[in-house]
């Protein structure tokens, strides 16, 4: 088996058909692959359809579980993957087929640990859809390292559903989704990327990504969603190592502190935040409660470039 796609199924029943409607289009094109859906738990008829092109198509194969999540769906449908490289697809989006064999293709004999391509943003009720910044014109070959330094840092969209990823590399290195956080791409793809020996890139779209309107923070969850953003800026300073360039343990650090600072602020920004959880916030960045955090990055950043550190408290004190 050469690839395995998998797809976590919760409350998409608006959305799935058209997702296997594209998925389908692989089987006639000569790559040896199976589809594993991951039914977690969902409660609306997703699966009525996606049984019906199961009866279709024998190379899906169903996992039914309780809700545990997209993480650990995702999860799930690695561990029980029999193909050498694992795709995972987002149940309310497509792929487009041909492009997905074109890329796994051509980069295959390079024997990289990821094979990337890119995706295109699609604008749903407006007819519109639009390609983000383009990585290279021409296809090569990268480190995980400089991949991470040239591309991740500098604010382009590099999502998880851009990769197709060799089962070994992710089970050798243990790179599973972290259970039960938001954000787990954010969370997931600095890991990937830094531990990857070979990254194979390929200037072809094989995704579509659906933007849809009223797709807002819901207050009930925005408590949540802070505090794994804070959980996810500890988790990402862990990454650096000695081994690391010094020019990755830099950009390590300024992944924590911008991206926590920017979502905190899309955070406050919501209307829909309740006075409690504004409340609850402040008290979370209360020096009481928050310094350790703080005081983590400092120290992280001191030991890491300590000239540097240096330099800047020097000027800023010095008169």
């Amino acid at each position: 088996m050469e690839l395995s796609i998998v797809i976590p199924i919760y409350n998409v029943e608006a959305y799935i058909g058209r997702c296997l409607d594209s998925v389908s289009k692989i089987f006639g094109l000569g790559l040896a692959c199976e589809v594993i859906i991951v039914n977690d738990g969902t409660p609306d008829g997703s699966m009525a359809i996606v049984e019906d092109y199961a009866k279709k198509y024998p190379h899906i194969k169903i996992i039914n579980q309780d809700n545990q999540g997209l993480g650990e769906a995702r999860n799930v449908g690695l561990r029980h993957a029999c193909g050498e490289y694992v795709y995972f697809l987002d149940s309310d989006d497509t792929i487009k087929a041909e492009n997905l064999v074109t890329l796994f293709r051509s980069g295959y004999n390079s024997l990289p640990d990821v094979l990337v391509g890119n995706y295109s943003n699609i604008v749903e009720g407006e007819n519109r859809h639009y390609l983000p910044a383009i990585i290279e014109e021409q296809s090569r070959v990268y480190t995980g390292e400089d991949y991470f330094n040239r591309y991740y840092v500098k604010s382009i969209n590099i999502l998880v559903v851009q990769g197709i990823y060799k089962k070994s590399f992710l089970l050798d290195n243990n790179l599973f989704f972290t259970k039960g956080i938001f954000f787990e791409d954010v969370n997931w793809m600095p890991k990937m990327l830094l531990h990857a020996n070979a990254i194979y890139y390929k200037n072809i779209c094989i995704y579509n990504y659906y933007l849809r309107q009223g797709s807002i923070i819901r207050s009930e969850y925005t408590l949540k969603k802070f505090h794994d953003i804070l959980f996810i800026a500890e988790d990402l300073l862990k990454l650096s190592s000695k081994k690391l360039r010094r020019k990755t343990q830099k950009n390590i650090g300024y992944l924590a502190i911008v991206g926590t600072s920017v979502s905190i602020g899309r955070i406050l920004k919501d209307n829909s935040l309740t006075v409690s959880d504004r409340k609850s916030i402040d008290r979370i960045f209360g020096w009481d409660t928050c310094h350790y955090f703080y005081i983590h990055i400092y120290l992280w950043f001191y030991k890491a470039f300590p000239v540097w550190v240096q330099k800047v408290l020097k000027s800023k004190y010095s008169n």
